[in-house]
């Protein structure tokens, strides 16, 4: 009798671990989802907007409408241009100009001399960020990077981009440490990237190259081997991610600009100037620790966004 007592006590206590365990690992999760949904997320970013990309429904905006650097998303303008006006075809020359950024900022690891066809660079500039890539198509397209700028100003102003202003084919801005660059600072919002972006995600083969990891193109008789990976991580890490365009500058701080996808429904977002305390306490020429600090807070705040985005009842999506 004791015996049968102590296995029934026994089977009791495993039948409640068992309980216990699956409050934590299902009911704990749920519980925190539906707080999730209930709160607005706590961003780093300075910046950010939100978009219901089926509805147009603004989900989230802070400081949407403030005037800022925006580093390398200014490529997003750039690639759009070049597929606009440019040929697609055509066989873009590297100058010693665009081999000249490569002592700036990010790189394509283009050679001076070689040619290749924009339709191929286009890859170079979206997934390797290729400040020597924008300036070789902007020479190939304008003839000069400054005519190019005018050319996405002009195409900012078709599309109704009020606040926002392009001083360089690449986004560098003049407070970067080491750039020579002079005149206005670049600037645009949330809300005006926002606008830009899902414009140019309408265009098949803008969404197509964004969504790309890697692309390769072989060795010809007019240019070496290139191999480029992109630069937004979250195309690895998060499921559904579309890509899009990221950026950094020390002005700038992190920027992304990021789309998902998630049982058919669509979200586009931006955060400018995504900055975390530990990288606010380092020094001013601790630039590649700042750089990879900045990366990684983009990178959470965007997943916050999009974690908080995709559990919003339908109703509100619709508003």
């Amino acid at each position: 009798m004791k015996k049968y007592l102590l296995q029934t006590v026994c089977i009791l206590f495993a039948a409640l671990l068992l309980l216990t365990g699956c409050y934590y690992w299902f009911l704990t999760p749920l519980w925190s989802q539906i707080v999730h949904a209930d709160k607005e997320p706590m961003l780093d970013a300075s910046e950010a907007i939100l978009m219901d990309n089926d509805t147009g429904a603004i989900l989230f905006a802070k400081n949407e409408n403030v005037q800022v650097p925006i580093a390398s998303t200014t490529k997003i303008m750039t690639a759009l241009v070049a597929m606009k006006k440019g040929d697609l075809d055509q066989m873009v020359t590297v100058g010693q100009d665009a081999i000249d950024q490569n002592l700036i900022g990010s790189s394509a690891y283009l050679h001076k001399g070689e040619s290749i066809k924009l339709r191929d660079l286009l890859y170079g500039l979206l997934l390797n960020s290729g400040d020597d890539a924008a300036v070789a198509i902007a020479d190939s397209v304008a003839i000069s990077d400054e005519r190019y700028v005018d050319m996405m100003n002009e195409e900012a102003q078709e599309l109704h981009l009020s606040q926002t202003h392009f001083v360089t084919v690449s986004g560098l801005d003049t407070t970067l440490s080491g750039n020579p660059l002079t005149g206005n600072q670049p600037y645009s919002t949330a809300s005006d990237l926002l606008t830009l972006t899902r414009y140019a995600m309408s265009i098949p083969l803008f969404a197509h190259i964004v969504s790309q990891k890697n692309y390769e193109i072989a060795e010809t008789t007019t240019h070496t081997a290139h191999s480029w990976k992109n630069s937004n991580g979250l195309l690895w890490s998060y499921q559904g991610m579309l890509g899009i365009k990221t950026g950094w500058t020390g002005a700038a701080g992190g920027c992304l600009v990021f789309a998902a996808t998630r049982q058919g429904h669509t979200l586009i977002g931006v955060v400018l100037h995504s900055v975390g305390k530990a990288s606010q306490q380092l020094r001013d020429n601790q630039v590649a620790e700042r750089q990879a600090l900045d990366e990684q807070t983009r990178e959470a705040d965007a997943i916050s966004l999009l974690n908080w985005g995709f559990v919003q009842p339908l109703e509100k999506k619709k508003k």
